[in-house]
């Protein structure tokens, strides 16, 4: 039994595209590590070193469990992919402003470390966008889930499962209830 049939998952066209994408941010994690390890770690402030550890772990977590489709891979992947990429775009590419500063307008870096930057920016930001994506198909398509509202008596809000939204099952409702149609 796959994870979509069982239930604990979106749907898996969703799912997919999160896999897709963890994997390609997993590269440009990949990559941003690896440079930052190039450039060496003894010039960090301990700031940055240990916002940039735990957000590691984060980003470990968020890949691992979107590429097991787990349930929560998506907020995960939301939370995470779009806070890393602000995180690394105000630490790298403002200019020296505290201890959470590792600037390379002024640490003369290289053209290797701008498209690891670039990379980790742009995999944050796709990661947070398809976790997003994620979501919002698995708010939608989710057996059972209340989905529409219909209007009844006394200007109350009756919320009605999609499954007894269609076809004779509605109108007999709404007519019921006194809602609209």
């Amino acid at each position: 039994m796959s994870v979509e049939s069982a239930g604990t998952a979106d749907t898996p066209g969703a799912s997919r595209v999160l896999t897709c994408v963890a994997i390609v941010y997993a590269g440009a994690f990949v990559l941003y590590n690896g440079d930052r390890f190039r450039r060496g770690l003894d010039n960090l402030t301990p700031e940055v070193f240990w916002v940039g550890t735990i957000s590691g772990v984060v980003a470990i977590v968020a890949i691992t469990l979107a590429v097991a489709r787990d349930r929560i891979a998506a907020p995960v992947a939301v939370g995470h992919g779009f806070s890393q990429a602000i995180y690394v775009a105000v630490v790298h590419v403002l200019p020296t402003w505290s201890g959470f500063s590792d600037s390379l307008l002024t640490g003369g870096a290289d053209e290797l470390s701008w498209i690891a930057v670039v990379a980790d920016v742009a995999g944050g930001l796709a990661l947070g966008a398809a976790g997003a994506f994620a979501l919002r198909r698995r708010s939608r398509h989710r057996p059972g889930q209340l989905t529409r509202a219909t209007t009844g008596r006394y200007g109350r809000s009756i919320p009605v499962p999609l499954s007894e939204v269609r076809g004779q099952k509605r109108m007999e409702h709404c007519l019921l209830w006194g809602g609209r149609v």
